[in-house]
């Protein structure tokens, strides 16, 4: 896959388009590959390793890529859809958020992947919450709501997100902004 170096802000449609009609070929080796008949459980499954793949990019990022955020949310409210939808539709969500995540990596020129070892947070949920509601940033609050729901799941995830609402909501504190 090229490295982009425009905006991809604001080239992401050019950039899209050169993906498509170029490189689609290469991004479809990266499809995952899931059954129409796979359980809903071990599709959960798929979605959330989606998730933890996107909140390492989101680390990659220093905890600055509102489009992470998007993808974030994207596997949160996936997850919760799942055992609404019929098996097919299923199958087809899981395929399509995937090739979300694949494309907007690319668009994003393949930045750096973080590591688990992301730290603590220094602050309670209630006080990430709390601060974040005093800045004015939809994103933000996706951040900050997505991650207290996942930390009602008890995942594997619930430091790492706590962590990562934790140095977004320091980032708005101290004047910064996001990046794409």
């Amino acid at each position: 896959l090229p490295v982009y170096t425009q905006d991809p802000q604001a080239f992401y449609y050019p950039i899209l388009g050169d993906l498509v009609a170029n490189h689609s070929k290469v991004m479809q080796e990266y499809d995952v590959v899931v059954p129409d008949n796979t359980p809903v459980n071990d599709l959960d499954e798929v979605v959330a390793e989606m998730q933890h793949a996107v909140l390492l990019l989101f680390q990659g990022s220093n905890f600055t890529s509102y489009t992470n955020v998007h993808m974030i949310e994207a596997c949160r409210v996936s997850r919760s859809l799942l055992p609404k939808l019929p098996a097919q539709v299923q199958t087809q969500l899981i395929r399509r958020l995937w090739q979300a995540v694949l494309y907007n990596f690319a668009i994003q020129s393949r930045p750096q992947v973080g590591s688990t070892a992301v730290g603590e947070a220094t602050r309670s949920w209630d006080a990430i919450v709390a601060g974040a509601f005093a800045q004015g940033d939809t994103h933000l609050h996706n951040l900050v709501w997505s991650g207290v729901a996942e930390s009602k799941r008890s995942t594997g995830d619930a430091a790492l997100y706590q962590a990562a609402a934790d140095k977004a909501l320091a980032l708005f504190e101290a004047g910064g902004k996001w990046n794409f």
